[in-house]
């Protein structure tokens, strides 16, 4: 006799309402809670889940010296691995601490024979051993559609400067379905690739951050190739800023600059009449809004500035005003905290701002706030915004990183953030970042004010 009702339904129905349900596999704690959660409920369930190949196709590696966060070992992945059967893998490998480079080195060598089946590889490391034993990678890699690739160094400079150069695969690799490629070469003395290995009529998303020799114009033509290319990430140390791709297909929206840009010659960017969203990374007296102040942005709907530098570079809010007020298609910017009280006190404070200047058009302000929240919430700022005349709708959003637990993300809720929430119910909330709208996909806001995805 059925005891459920789920009892009733097939397999094959089930599994897909368990493969429906689970998340991206870039939220590492919630594809875990989900996993564990679904295959415990009952025998039949978890029968049902080991027999779901795609169900385990997510596998993470974090090894770091925090105990929050056990050693693995082959003896935990290879389990994993063997239930995705021949499904293409989500690898994500996350190493912090060289103090047990034996298991690291160890897994590296294991994981080396399912390379070739990956579909997602998200690769970030602090020290150089991991780096070369995992790469270079294979020659072909079919299924291959995003390479986050952040080579970190060991945190000593002066053994990366006598290191060999990192080579992420040679010229005779092929990976025909990337869509998003990122490399950020921040601390290794040289990092080797070739983007004729990425094809041009793939790639969504690129973003090249401080690696030697991307000005080089043979490079920088090919990148100009990309039919499909939506959004470009520019990060160049100012020494490696020789020459700018110039885009003729109008399907780039998105811009990522870094604040070495800020030295580019306006002109160089070539035509931005098609771009909607500007990302600004500032981490140097460079200004990377400068760029801008003799181009054309009629689209420009979106920008955000995650970093929270801004706050101790005393000309920058006021810039940024400006030219928000100048682009009146402007409606959304997404921030660091700390990097944006001083920029929302002239926005919408009033008596700060004069009434000869421009008005602005924004309506929704996201705040991108890091795991440890500390002293960046000023709640008297956000009080007085919200209470302003032309009140906005503010957006809490907290990473899903891995020192805090998805399950618990009630406790880690500053009290003052969570006041402001019941105070002003209908323009303040927090989310987790899963369920918020990425800023480059925010067509318009609602009637409710909240964002609409593109």
């Amino acid at each position: 006799m059925r005891n459920q009702p789920t009892d009733v339904l097939p397999s094959e129905l089930l599994s897909m309402i368990f493969l429906w349900g689970l998340p991206n596999s870039k939220y590492r704690f919630k594809v875990d809670k989900y996993r564990r959660s679904i295959s415990q409920v009952c025998r039949s369930w978890r029968t049902i889940c080991l027999d779901t190949p795609r169900f385990w196709r997510a596998v993470y590696i974090t090894i770091d010296d925090d105990d929050f966060l056990p050693p693995h070992n082959w003896l935990i992945m290879e389990p994993i691995i063997r239930r995705a059967g021949i499904v293409p893998l989500d690898l994500t490998i996350n190493i912090f601490s060289s103090s047990r480079s034996s298991v690291v080195l160890h897994l590296m060598r294991c994981l080396k024979p399912h390379i070739d089946r990956l579909r997602e590889l998200h690769f970030t490391s602090s020290c150089l051993d991991p780096i070369l034993e995992f790469f270079p990678l294979p020659r072909s890699m079919p299924y291959l559609k995003t390479l986050d690739i952040r080579l970190n160094g060991n945190g000593n400079p002066k053994e990366l400067e006598s290191q060999a150069s990192v080579e992420l695969w040679d010229c005779t690799s092929s990976f025909p379905a990337l869509e998003s490629f990122t490399i950020d070469g921040t601390d290794v003395a040289t990092v080797r690739f070739s983007f004729q290995s990425i094809s041009c009529d793939q790639v969504l998303d690129l973003n090249i951050i401080n690696v030697d020799g991307f000005g080089d114009r043979e490079r920088v033509k090919y990148i100009t190739g990309f039919k499909r290319l939506r959004s470009l990430g520019l990060h160049p140390e100012l020494q490696m800023l020789k020459c700018l791709p110039l885009f003729s297909y109008g399907s780039l929206h998105s811009l990522k600059l870094s604040s070495s840009m800020g030295i580019v010659p306006g002109r160089s960017m070539g035509d931005t009449s098609f771009i909607h969203h500007l990302e600004l990374i500032t981490r140097s007296g460079h200004d990377p809004l400068r760029v801008f102040e003799s181009k054309d942005l009629p689209c420009l709907r979106t920008v955000s500035h995650p970093t929270k530098f801004v706050h101790s570079l005393l000309y920058c809010h006021t810039r940024m005003n400006r030219f928000i007020r100048n682009h009146p298609s402007i409606f959304a910017i997404g921030m660091h905290p700390a990097a944006c009280y001083n920029l929302l006190k002239l926005l919408f404070f009033e008596g700060l701002t004069s009434s000869l200047e421009t008005p602005h058009n924004v309506r929704f302000v996201r705040f991108l706030v890091p795991n440890q929240l500390g002293s960046i919430i000023h709640k008297d700022v956000l009080q007085r915004g919200l209470r302003s005349k032309w009140p906005p709708r503010f957006e809490w959003v907290f990473l899903d990183a891995c020192r805090r637990s998805a399950s618990d993300r009630s406790l880690n809720i500053d009290e003052r953030i969570r006041v402001l929430a019941e105070e002003f119910a209908k323009q303040f909330r927090w989310i987790e970042d899963d369920e918020a709208i990425p800023m480059d996909e925010i067509l318009s806001l609602g009637a409710d004010g909240w964002p609409i995805r593109e």
